[in-house]
């Protein structure tokens, strides 16, 4: 398996300015809690064992 993407701290800043800007868009009612959609755990994990 290879990472296709970098899902980083970012990656989800870059997730919450678009939340941000789709609101003001009207194209959502509210902000979702970004930080809870995203659990880097995993993809930390695995950049750890990438090199093993």
């Amino acid at each position: 398996m290879e990472l296709a993407w970098d899902l980083d701290k970012e990656y989800v800043q870059r997730a919450k300015n678009l939340a941000k800007r789709m609101k003001e868009l009207g194209m959502i009612s509210q902000i979702p809690d970004v930080d809870a959609l995203f659990d880097l755990s995993f993809v930390e994990e695995a950049r750890k064992n990438m090199g093993k």
